[in-house]
């Protein structure tokens, strides 16, 4: 029994010398997006939204009433933005300004996600998200671009921005922009 605790333990200090890189790729934990969808769609579920949808200058306003699934598939999108992805691990640098930390690609890799950044209020909420992603992997198919910028009052969604392009090879590059503005309870 003395030698299986021995053992043991000295298992156990020679894993505590492994250097963390030395451990595996996933070295640090960030924002979990999908975690955050899911935790909003359910808050959100039954909201109303003013969503502007713009695709090449043709414009549509429109009132919606989502529920949790349409709003997990509405924010979908933002999974481009989570840095905890295995092509994100050890790629990214974080800046540190006031209560914003932003993450950007270290100057040797290149990597779809320009940057993604977090604005907390003074009680360390999260206030806002955005980020940046372009994808031309496929140069020779097409090429797309997005901005994303979600805003957050008292810990729930108030408002997105989502814009961007795509282009195709032989067709026009089509713009888009779509916004939602999250409209108060009735009774409000």
């Amino acid at each position: 029994m003395r030698q299986v605790v021995t053992g043991f333990l000295l298992l156990l200090l020679a894993g505590a010398c492994i250097q963390p890189s030395e451990q595996g790729a996933f070295t640090r934990q960030y924002i979990s997006l999908d975690s955050l969808i899911r935790e909003q769609s359910k808050k959100m579920e039954g909201v109303r939204v003013y969503k502007t949808v713009e695709i090449d200058g043709e414009t549509e306003n429109k009132t919606l009433l989502f529920d949790s699934a349409n709003w997990a598939r509405e924010l979908g999108v933002l999974t481009d933005l989570d840095l905890n992805k295995p092509k994100y691990q050890g790629t990214m640098y974080q800046q540190i300004e006031g209560n914003q930390v932003s993450y950007y690609p270290l100057p040797d890799r290149k990597s779809p996600l320009v940057f993604v950044s977090y604005t907390y209020d003074n009680q360390g909420f999260l206030n806002e998200i955005e980020g940046e992603f372009t994808d031309d992997e496929a140069q020779a198919i097409y090429t797309t671009w997005r901005k994303y910028q979600l805003t957050f009052d008292g810990g729930v969604i108030s408002s997105y921005l989502f814009r961007g392009y795509q282009k195709i090879v032989m067709k026009d590059t089509v713009w888009f922009r779509i916004e939602g503005n999250v409209l108060p309870a009735s009774g409000q």
